[in-house]
C-alpha cells in the first residue's frame, strides 16, 4: 500500500510505474492517468492531512501551558498568536502547493555532511540553509555536528555551547514535500572527531557512493554536485544504498555559493518526470547577485522559508512573551527603538565612550520630543560590565519622553523562565548561550518578523555614524503616528 502511494505522489501529472533502463535501474515510466488540476487536488488534501495537526497540536498544548508559565502572555493573547500564526503558515502552504516544483523523492537515504570548523550562528545557519536546497533536490537529507562542535566561542563569551543544544532549538527546517526535518543534528557520541575525513566509516556503508570533500577543494564542491546529481537522478526508487558526500571544506569560496548550479546531462534531462524547475534556488545567489534577479527564471525553494514556520514553537513563545515585557516596562503611548551598542570585537573600529554615546543620543533624539509620542529605547549590546550599561540606561534622564529598557536583561528574564517552567531543555543551559538570546532578541531588531521595533540606533563598526537623527532617518513613523 505505501508502495502505491508513493508511486502516486512522485509527478506532477501522471501516475508512475517503473521500467528497467540505464544499467537494469528502476527507472520512472509515465502512464497518463490524471489532470494537473486533480493532482493539485491530492497534494492539497495530504498537504493539509500531515501539516494541520503537524503544526496545531504541539500549538494548543503551548497555549495550555502558558496557565503555568510565568511569561507574562495571558492564554487569550497567545490564542490570537497562533491563530495569526497558522493563518499565515496555510497562506504559505498554499502558496507552495499551487507552484509546486520540486523533485518528488520517494525517499531519502543519501547523505550531505558539512564541517568546517566554528563560526557564528548566522554563518553556520546560511550554509546549512543553502545546503537543505540541495538535499532536498538530491533526494538527501542534511546531517551537521551538534551546535555545540561548530558555534565558535569566541561568540559565545569564550564559552562552548551545551551539548544538549540542538539546531532545532533555532530552526524548524522541513522539506515542503512532506513536512520532514531537512537537518538531522547529529548527536555528539556519533564521532570522536567531526572534522576527521571522512566522519562515516566505509565499512558501516558497503555498496555507497562516498565522496569527501576535502579541506582544500572548495572549487571541486561544483564537479562533486555535478557527479552525485547524476548518481541521485538515475538512483533506483527502491534502492537499499545511496551516496555520502562529506563537505570538509568552505562553502563561501566554492561555486556552490557564486554560480547558479548547473543542470544535469542531456541523458538525464530525457528521462521522464525530469523539469528544468527543479533544480534549486540557493538563497545566497540572488543576494550577492540582486543584478540577476530579473534576468533568470527563478528556480526551485525545498524547504519552508516562511519565517512564522522557521521558528520552533517555544522560540515563538519567547519571542512574544519578551515582547510582552517590554510593554509592560516601557513608556505608555510609546514607539520602541533598537539601541545596539557593540563593542568587545568592534571597540578599536567604533568609539562607544559614554561621553560619546551621550552626544550621539542627543543628536539622534532632537526634534522627537514635538511628535507627540514617548519612545522606549531597547539597548541589546555585547558589553558585560554592569557600569557601562547603567551609565547608557541613565542617559535618559535628559529625555521626559524617552525609556531606555536593558533589553539583555528582559531576555535572560524570560529564558529563565521559560527554563525552569520546562518550556525549554533546562539542562541545555540556553540562558548562558549567547547564540539563543539573540536569536529569541531578534523579534525586538531590525529583521524581526513582525516589526515590532520601528526606529533603530546603530553604534558598531558597520554603522558608526556620530548621529542619526530620528525624525530624518525615519519620517513615516512619525507622519503614521501624527496622522
Amino acid at each position: 500500500m505505501h508502495n502505491a502511494m508513493d508511486a502516486e505522489r512522485r509527478t506532477n501529472i501522471t501516475e508512475i510505474t517503473s521500467t528497467p533502463m540505464l544499467g537494469g535501474m528502476s527507472m520512472p515510466r509515465p502512464t497518463p492517468m490524471r489532470t494537473l488540476r486533480s493532482n493539485t487536488t491530492y497534494y492539497y488534501y495530504f498537504f493539509l492531512m500531515i501539516m494541520i495537526p503537524a503544526v496545531m497540536v504541539p500549538m494548543l498544548l503551548h497555549i495550555y501551558m502558558l496557565n503555568d508559565l510565568n511569561l507574562e502572555m495571558p492564554s487569550v493573547q497567545a490564542q490570537d498568536f497562533f491563530q495569526q500564526q497558522h493563518k499565515r503558515g496555510q497562506m504559505e502552504l498554499q502558496r507552495n502547493i499551487s507552484e509546486q516544483c520540486w523533485r518528488t523523492c520517494p525517499q531519502r537515504i543519501n547523505k550531505i555532511y558539512f564541517q568546517h570548523g566554528m563560526a557564528g550562528l548566522g554563518d553556520r545557519l546560511t550554509v546549512i540553509d543553502n545546503l537543505a536546497q540541495i538535499a532536498g533536490y538530491l533526494c538527501a537529507i542534511l546531517e551537521v555536528p551538534p551546535p555545540s562542535k561548530m558555534l565558535a566561542l569566541i561568540h559565545n563569551n569564550g564559552n562552548r555551547v551545551s551539548e544538549n543544544v540542538k539546531w532545532l532549538d533555532f530552526r524548524n527546517l522541513t522539506f515542503l514535500q512532506d513536512d520532514s526535518q531537512a537537518v538531522r543534528g547529529l548527536d555528539a557520541s556519533f564521532s570522536e572527531d567531526f572534522d576527521a575525513s571522512p566522519v562515516y566509516k566505509e565499512e558501516n556503508f558497503p555498496g555507497w557512493l562516498h565522496i569527501v570533500s576535502g579541506k582544500s577543494d572548495s572549487k571541486g564542491l561544483i564537479e562533486d554536485f555535478i557527479r552525485l546529481q547524476e548518481f541521485s537522478m538515475l538512483q533506483g526508487a527502491d534502492a537499499r544504498t545511496g551516496f555520502i558526500w562529506e563537505i570538509h571544506t568552505t562553502f563561501y569560496e566554492s561555486g556552490l555559493f557564486d554560480r547558479l548550479l548547473p543542470p544535469p546531462s542531456a541523458q538525464v534531462q530525457e528521462l521522464p518526470g525530469y523539469e528544468d524547475k527543479m533544480l534549486p534556488e540557493l538563497q545566497t545567489y540572488y543576494y550577492f547577485h540582486p543584478e540577476e534577479a530579473h534576468t533568470h527564471k527563478r528556480r526551485c525553494t525545498y524547504t519552508n522559508n516562511n519565517p512564522m514556520q522557521l521558528q520552533p514553537t517555544s522560540m515563538a513563545l519567547l519571542r512574544e512573551a519578551l515582547k510582552e515585557r517590554v510593554r509592560m516596562n516601557g513608556l505608555t503611548n510609546s514607539i520602541y527603538g533598537f539601541l545596539h551598542i557593540r563593542r568587545g570585537d568592534a571597540i578599536a573600529e567604533c568609539d562607544t565612550r559614554i561621553e560619546v554615546i551621550d552626544y550621539f543620543l542627543k543628536c539622534s533624539l532632537n526634534g522627537t520630543e514635538t511628535q507627540g509620542k514617548n519612545i522606549t529605547l531597547l539597548l541589546g549590546s555585547d558589553e558585560m560590565n554592569t557600569t557601562y550599561r547603567e551609565k547608557v540606561m541613565k542617559l535618559q534622564d535628559g529625555f521626559p519622553h524617552v525609556s531606555i529598557l536593558d533589553a539583555d536583561s528582559l531576555t535572560l528574564e524570560v529564558i529563565k523562565e521559560a527554563a525552569t517552567s520546562g518550556l525549554i531543555d533546562a539542562s541545555a543551559g540556553l540562558e548562558n548561550n549567547n547564540f539563543y538570546n539573540y536569536e529569541v532578541q531578534r523579534t525586538l531588531k531590525r529583521d524581526s518578523i513582525d516589526k515590532f521595533s520601528s526606529v533603530f540606533l546603530d553604534k558598531h563598526r558597520k554603522n558608526c555614524n556620530k548621529c542619526t537623527r530620528l525624525v530624518d532617518h525615519f519620517p513615516s513613523v512619525w507622519k503614521k503616528e501624527r496622522d
